[in-house]
């Protein structure tokens, strides 16, 4: 007869069973225990970090009894009312000007605004007032000193530049002609657009040499093209920048000197009134290079500029920043940042000097009671420079990039500081 029930080996299996139960029973206590370990460390860990901090600690039934509470805005709340937060870390707050790149740019505008009054001046005496209350004021040192060079103590014309008013002849220099309205030996070069010592300049030369013209461009503001000779033809394209270049060369030694780039131009801006007589501002222009407001004295004015230049950019090299993450890893990112950053502070500076520069000159221009010559053209291109400047700095497309970049450098300092107090 069969056995109705194996119990020998039912008996073998719930055995089996029991055993395997226990083991994992016993893995499973292991665990707990490890995990235990490993959170009283960390609860171990949170107490010292919020003794540190000066938080209270409470307990775990009170933890317990405000779980429900305790929501992810109020824990972000609560760690920010007791580390803040923080827009920028003092790495990247150092691109900002520093009370020091006040003082230096401030410094840069004074030292041109003193240049200005004291060397540029006017490019000749100027008379203010009128009556018996006229003064002379005298001008610019460095202007005069300019206009004797060329020429011996015996006001010989010196060699090189002879060489070159005999070689570098051309057909645009014609210095007397009743067509041509305002030119005389003393402004033809203002009215000849071929000398004015500019690109386009250049090109009329270029144009003029070839096909053997006088472009002019009279007192009214009238562009005329006469015919003087031949031309060179085609050969002129290759000759005409090489007699270009010397006859400018040779011109700026002479007495009326040769225009301010682009000032020639200026002829064809027949509006405006200003001062007694109304002039107009190629009326101005005509005045003022008639006073020697020439090629030399732009030299001289270029002066207060070459001042502030100079202890803005060597300051800003000397004090360049450079954060020692930029030392230590070749991140591209981290190096652009750094470029630009500092680029933005140098144009930061130079805009403050400038704008002290400009302020001076308009005082400067009050004293001298309006007259033009007390201009410093210098000064305000860079000025309208440097504003454009600041104007693209504030457009930039790059300034999502480099907050991006700031927040990386909080939300690591942050961090660092967390895991630093942690182990405290």
């Amino acid at each position: 007869m069969g056995k109705f029930v194996d119990i020998s080996n039912s008996l073998e299996s719930v055995s089996y069973n029991i055993d395997s139960a226990s083991n994992e029973a016993q893995s499973v206590e292991d665990d707990i225990h490890s995990e235990s370990t490993e959170l009283n460390d960390l609860e171990a860990r949170l107490a010292a970090l919020q003794k540190k901090m000066g938080i209270t600690v409470e307990s775990n039934t009170e933890l317990c009894d405000r779980e429900t509470e305790a929501t992810l805005i109020e824990l972000n709340n609560f760690i920010d009312s007791k580390i803040g937060i923080k827009k920028k870390i003092e790495g990247d707050k150092i691109y900002e000007l520093q009370k020091c790149d006040y003082l230096v740019s401030t410094i840069a505008g004074g030292l041109a605004v003193a240049v200005d009054f004291l060397v540029v001046k006017t490019p000749k005496t100027v008379t203010l007032g009128k009556g018996n209350d006229a003064t002379k004021v005298e001008g610019s040192p460095l202007t005069g000193f300019l206009r004797s060079l060329g020429h011996d103590s015996d006001s010989k014309t010196w060699k090189w530049i002879e060489w070159l008013e005999k070689h570098c002849k051309v057909p645009y220099d014609k210095s007397i002609d009743p067509l041509v309205k305002g030119l005389c030996p003393s402004s033809h070069r203002l009215h000849s657009a071929a000398h004015d010592p500019s690109p386009a300049g250049l090109l009329w030369a270029i144009k003029d040499v070839v096909n053997g013209t006088f472009t002019t461009i009279d007192k009214n503001g009238v562009i005329r093209v006469e015919k003087i000779g031949k031309g060179m033809g085609p050969i002129g394209l290759l000759v005409a920048p090489v007699l270009w270049l010397g006859h400018i060369i040779s011109d700026i030694f002479t007495s009326a000197g040769i225009p301010i780039p682009g000032w020639t131009y200026l002829q064809l801006l027949q509006f405006g009134s200003f001062g007694d007589k109304e002039r107009t501002i190629a009326d101005l222009a005509r005045y003022m290079y008639y006073s020697g407001y020439d090629v030399r004295h732009l030299v001289t004015m270029s002066t207060t500029q070459a001042v502030i230049h100079l202890v803005v950019r060597v300051y800003h090299f000397l004090v360049n920043v450079k954060p020692e993450r930029m030392k230590q890893q070749s991140l591209l990112f981290e190096k652009e940042y750094g470029r630009v950053k500092n680029n933005i502070k140098l144009h930061r500076m130079l805009f403050l000097s400038n704008s002290i520069a400009l302020a001076g000159n308009i005082s400067k221009i009050a004293i001298y009671e309006g007259n033009p010559l007390a201009i410093n053209i210098v000064v305000w291109g860079d000025f309208v420079k440097e504003s454009v400047t600041q104007a693209q700095i504030e457009n930039r497309l790059t300034k999502d990039f480099e907050k991006v970049i700031e927040q990386r450098h909080v939300i690591d300092e942050n961090f660092e500081q967390l895991n630093n107090d942690a182990y405290l």
